[in-house]
């Protein structure tokens, strides 16, 4: 008599919920959507546990649970995400994977967009560094005062004027 796969899955995950426990099961169930039995090969500094379970098709092998409610992928650092993607089979808790690490990397940093840390420019309005914009006469801008429109006028008159000649010398060039 043999098991069929889908019921050789069900079992794992009975034993997968008695061994985290019914509280951090309905969690995961709630995030993740899913409960899935796995093998944990490894966890990085920011608390994350990376899982390996070879039974499903690649692609849905690997996978890895996030600390707390917050489920943000770039708490992925860069040498476990290759990992996740297949880019590389080598764990990266191996000594065999930290030879091939730069020296010059800098540490992992989450994205911290759409929080109180992300970056605003000085002047934006959510930023504590805010204030109203000067007005025009505070940066040493001058009002339109009348003699001003007198002066444009005067300028456009002798404007016009040698336009007038233009046209009168090109057209008379042009009609002889």
């Amino acid at each position: 008599m043999s098991v069929t796969p889908w019921l050789q899955r069900a079992v794992a995950t009975l034993r997968e919920i008695k061994a985290l426990g019914l509280k951090e099961s309905i969690l995961r169930l709630h995030r993740y959507a899913i409960i899935r039995p796995g093998t944990l090969v490894g966890v990085d500094a920011l608390g994350n546990k990376y899982y390996e379970d070879t039974s499903y098709t690649v692609g849905r092998d690997r996978w890895v649970i996030f600390p707390g409610a917050d489920l943000d992928p770039t708490q992925v650092t860069a040498e476990w995400y290759g990992w996740l993607h297949h880019m590389t089979d080598t764990l990266p808790t191996l000594p065999e994977a930290q030879k091939y690490r730069p020296v010059y990397e800098a540490p992992h940093i989450v994205n911290v967009s759409g929080t109180k840390a992300s970056y605003l420019p000085p002047n934006h309005q959510l930023s504590d560094k805010w204030h109203l914009p000067e007005r025009d006469h505070d940066r040493g801008y001058e009002e339109w005062s009348e003699p001003l429109q007198q002066e444009q006028q005067q300028q456009f008159a002798q404007q016009d004027d040698y336009t007038e000649y233009q046209e009168a010398t090109v057209g008379g060039a042009r009609s002889q």
